[in-house]
């Protein structure tokens, strides 16, 4: 057999391309199952995964979501009530909380400037893939700015994110 000057370099290019390609993919599907929203300086950060194992033992799609609450203001905040929308594959409503149902996972955490709150929980949708959306419902504490806020009330928005399997 005869090689061509630069042909193994050119497979390794190759090679390296299509491994690119591989992690952009998984970054795009990364991007899709998350989301980020600001609101008042209060940073809320979302990616849902797919369980598998659950799923086919409960026959259903269950996912597993992670939120971050980063507080990025002067304020400080506490976490009152949540509110949820979660919707199948055709858009339909497969599940919702009620605005001001009470905390997080039996938590009303207090968050003050630069400090976060993380917490795991799930859904389930009967359809392949889902999206989720909804708001937490905070209570400034401390208002840097003007006391006067103190205790005034606003909903901290939980942009859609996409509940997928992998």
């Amino acid at each position: 057999t005869r090689k061509v000057a630069g042909e193994e370099s050119t497979g390794v290019y190759l090679d390296q391309a299509f491994a690119a390609l591989r992690v952009l993919s998984d970054q795009a599907r990364h991007l899709a199952r998350s989301s980020v929203a600001v609101t008042r300086g209060l940073c809320v950060r979302v990616v849902s995964v797919h369980m598998a194992n659950d799923s086919k033992a409960r026959g259903t799609h269950v996912f597993c979501y992670r939120i971050t609450l980063h507080n990025q203001g002067e304020d400080t905040l506490k976490l009152v009530g949540r509110e949820w929308k979660i919707l199948d594959a055709n858009g339909q409503i497969a599940s919702t909380v009620p605005k001001h149902s009470p905390g997080v996972i039996g938590q009303h955490p207090e968050l003050r400037p630069g400090e976060c709150f993380e917490y795991h929980s799930g859904c389930d949708v009967h359809t392949r893939e889902g999206t989720m959306k909804g708001s937490f419902q905070m209570r400034v504490v401390q208002c840097a700015s003007d006391p006067r806020d103190d205790g005034a009330e606003f909903d901290a928005v939980v942009e859609a994110f996409r509940l997928l399997p992998p």
